[in-house]
């Protein structure tokens, strides 16, 4: 979804034997270049239906990484924050499950690597910014809770 001053997107903190799937994202990235992030992007412009949210997170966690999520998505948080073109940014984040596939890196001028990580491994990687610390131990919590 895509007005003149805002963006949404989506992310996804998949879990699969209590590591989640990161991905680098690519350096050719306009924002955030070269960090670690969970799997996601962008609402498409013209997509407005009930189940946006959920089907632009499926298909950007196919489209990065060559993985499926399960059926069961959990709602994680929202944030805002500034893109380097002056617009604005909400990205929702939810919690999911790996269903299917092997992760590869599909497109290198979208993610520079993608692996399964530990959540130590994450908080101590040097790519790690500080948004991506503090959403990953809401995740933590969140992951327990549910018993993933």
């Amino acid at each position: 979804m895509a007005f003149s001053n805002f963006t949404a997107a989506v992310e996804g903190a998949i879990i699969h034997e209590g590591r989640y799937l990161m991905i680098v994202r690519s350096e050719h990235e306009d924002h955030a270049a070269g960090v670690l992030a969970f799997p996601g992007g962008s609402v498409e412009p013209g997509d407005d239906e009930p189940s946006i949210l959920e089907k632009t997170l499926r298909r950007e966690i196919r489209e990065e990484t060559s993985v499926t999520i399960g059926d069961e998505l959990v709602y994680l948080e929202s944030t805002r924050f500034p893109m380097d073109d002056g617009r604005q940014a909400v990205l929702v984040t939810f919690m999911c499950r790996y269903a299917s596939g092997t992760p590869t890196v599909v497109d290198p001028l979208e993610v520079a690597e993608v692996g399964w990580m530990a959540a130590s491994e994450i908080l101590n990687h040097a790519k790690t910014p500080s948004w991506l610390r503090a959403t990953l131990e809401h995740a933590e919590a969140k992951r327990l809770q549910l018993g993933w």
